[in-house]
């Protein structure tokens, strides 16, 4: 099992860290990992409805959909998110731009 110390990892946690703010709240699957790694609140939820109401930012790992909303790019672009971060493994979204 890949843990958060692992090369693809350590990239999205840096970038969290650097992009937002101490009192964000981020959606990631491993909620309690990012709050640990980052200093940030963090949520957990499979819902984007839920997601908007209580996070400020999503660390989305591509090809994946475990433990996190079923989302692809073209439906974070269709709902207004903006990409503030990305790399081969992971996009990080503001969910609310502007």
């Amino acid at each position: 099992q890949v843990g958060p110390a692992h090369p693809d990892f350590v990239p999205l946690f840096d970038a969290v860290a650097t992009h937002t703010r101490a009192d964000d709240v981020i959606l990631y699957y491993r909620a309690r990992t990012m709050t640990l790694l980052t200093d940030r609140r963090a949520i957990q939820t499979t819902s984007m409805d839920r997601a908007e109401q209580h996070a400020d930012y999503f660390a989305m790992q591509r090809w994946s959909d475990f433990y996190e909303p079923a989302i692809d790019e073209l439906g974070a672009a269709l709902r207004g998110y903006e990409v503030v971060w990305q790399d081969d493994n992971w996009i990080l979204y503001d969910l609310h731009p502007g």
